[in-house]
C-alpha cells in the first residue's frame, strides 16, 4: 500500500499511508482477519502496533511465544 502497487487501487491519500502506518498482519497459523486459533493475539498485536508508547511495558512477544510454544 505504501508504494501504492496494487493495482487499480489507490491508496496514497489515506492518511495511515501518508503516514506510513500501515501494517503487515502476516501469517500465523491463520490470517487474523478470520476467526481462528490465532485471533485471540490480534488485539494485542494492534493495540501494541498502533500504540506502542502506551503499550511499551506489554510483553507481546513473550506473549505470543506462550501461546504458540507448549
Amino acid at each position: 500500500m505504501i508504494d501504492n502497487k496494487v493495482k487499480s487501487v489507490y491508496f496514497l491519500t489515506i492518511q495511515a499511508v501518508k503516514d506510513k502506518r500501515v501494517y503487515n498482519t502476516t501469517l500465523g497459523m491463520w490470517n487474523w482477519s478470520t476467526s481462528n486459533s490465532d485471533a485471540t493475539l490480534v488485539l494485542a498485536w494492534l493495540a501494541y502496533n498502533t500504540y506502542p508508547e502506551e503499550f511499551s511495558d506489554h510483553p507481546l512477544e513473550a506473549r505470543i511465544r506462550d501461546y504458540t510454544l507448549p
